[in-house]
């Protein structure tokens, strides 16, 4: 007689609390959907964005209570989590009042940069045997990184929502491997509040996730892959090489869009249709067939990012350098799409002077000058302290 299998007792209670956060976006997703519509709370075709129809905003707040609700079920609520779950809640507040009344740039880069510190401050960190003192502000800067990357990358239907589950997924795989239950069940969860929400996201798309969504989703994803000491080292790039892999289509995109913007001198801070997966339609792909062939790229770069976890420094860092030139030949022929060709052929008003890069990279100088020394003096202090 054939003996029955059976699943490792934290392997299944995350496959369990997976379920219970899939199954609660599920359940939520339409029913925000609706309750959007009546509200009047939509988003409409603009100039600056890819979608051309009406669409119902605020998914971010079934994707938000989905993953509360099997935390608090599933997850004994330790440090790390209660740090995630506040973290969680405080992006989320920002990023719905985003979606209801648009804030201007640098108050949400301040707010980001707050929420960054408190959630570093409550346990959630790089790891590090030396220069953990570097480790403080490169995670405060990780966290808010991956935050406005993927509420970049939410510009088409199903991208972020879609990346989101593959990356969980592969911070799921790592936990496992190393043998970490608290986050293998929480990259579990957010694994399942994405799927759950893919299925009304996915092109084309019932509903957008939003600002609050986006920034939930981010912040999640960047405290998974700092969490739990993965692969400890002196380095702190070493450290930061498989987090890095894990989410680096998001990065690539954020990267790729500001620099572009910035050489055909326009503001980093506004939207466009000139990002990655916009240039991947204009080149000939459907929507769908974009998001498919973005998510394999982003599950690839997870495998390769597994892959030198567990490796030695010297390969780890020769797949770094390889995917990096990768990344860069890509840009490269990316950057050949000119989708600012209307703009640039448009006749220019006689009265306008030029704008020059630099001018542009100044815009909110003040306040991000201000930013920047208020962050260099709280992280200073912190470190002498």
């Amino acid at each position: 007689m054939i003996e029955r299998m059976t699943l490792p007792e934290p392997a299944a209670t995350a496959l369990l609390a997976g379920a219970t956060a899939l199954g609660l976006s599920f359940l939520l997703t339409p029913l925000v959907r609706v309750s959007a519509v009546r509200l009047g709370l939509i988003a409409k075709p603009v100039h600056d964005r890819w979608g051309r129809r009406v669409i119902a905003r605020l998914g971010g707040v079934a994707m938000f209570a989905a993953f509360v609700t099997a935390t608090l079920l599933w997850v004994p609520l330790t440090q790390p989590v209660i740090a995630i779950l506040v973290g969680s809640l405080l992006v989320f507040g920002l990023g719905l009042v985003d979606d209801l009344r648009r804030l201007p740039p640098y108050t949400k880069l301040v707010s980001q940069l707050l929420i960054g510190c408190a959630v570093v401050l409550m346990g959630i960190r790089l790891r590090v045997d030396e220069l953990s003192w570097l480790a403080i502000p490169a995670s405060v800067l990780w966290l808010v990184l991956v935050m406005n990357a993927f509420n970049l990358l939410d510009n088409m239907d199903g991208l972020a929502g879609g990346v989101g589950a593959v990356a969980a997924a592969v911070c799921a795989f790592q936990a496992a491997r190393a043998d970490n239950p608290a986050l293998l069940t929480l990259a579990v969860m957010l694994c399942g509040v994405c799927l759950g929400f893919l299925r009304f996201n996915f092109p084309p798309a019932k509903i957008f996730m939003g600002d609050s969504g986006s920034h939930f989703l981010g912040l999640g994803l960047a405290s998974l892959t700092t969490m739990g000491s993965w692969h400890q080292s002196t380095s702190l790039l070493s450290v930061l090489l498989l987090p890095a892999l894990v989410l680096a289509v998001p990065i690539f995109d954020t990267c790729f869009v500001t620099i572009q913007r910035l050489a055909h001198r326009r503001s980093p801070f506004v939207g466009g249709t000139d990002h990655v997966s916009h240039r991947l339609a204009i080149l000939g792909l459907t929507e769908r067939q974009t998001v498919l062939v973005l998510y394999a790229l982003s599950a690839g770069l997870g495998l390769l990012g597994l892959v030198s976890a567990s490796t030695k420094a010297l390969p780890a860092f020769a797949i770094g350098g390889l995917v990096l030139t990768g990344l860069v030949l890509f840009g490269r022929y990316l950057a050949q799409v000119n989708v600012y060709r209307l703009a640039e052929t448009a006749p220019e008003p006689a009265s306008a002077q030029p704008v020059t890069a630099v001018e542009i990279m100044l815009l909110h100088k003040r306040r991000l000058v201000e930013i920047l020394v208020d962050f260099c003096v709280v992280s200073s202090a912190y470190v002498f302290a």
